[in-house]
């Protein structure tokens, strides 16, 4: 999907590396240590990355509200973020 009036495409094959990921998740579990990434680290990079799709799907900005940990089209007021 374009937004109107672009002509660039997107790049449709990337390497994310996921070998080396799933590899590091397996020898985690089999060996019960902690993997490279967190909980919170897989977290945040899903929300960037949902957030840069949504924006550019939509053609606006969005944005992110700490508190109630939800994305918002509009900034959070300062009562409700923190």
């Amino acid at each position: 999907m374009l937004l109107p009036g672009s002509t660039v495409v997107p790049p449709v094959k990337q390497d994310d590396n996921l070998k080396a990921h799933t590899d590091n998740w397996f020898a985690c579990m089999r060996s019960r240590k902690t993997p490279n990434g967190s909980i919170e680290t897989g977290f945040a990079h899903s929300i960037a990355v949902i957030m840069a799709t949504r924006s550019y799907r939509e053609g606006r900005k969005m944005y992110w509200d700490r508190k109630r940990e939800d994305i918002l089209d509009r900034a959070p007021s300062a009562s409700t973020s923190a």
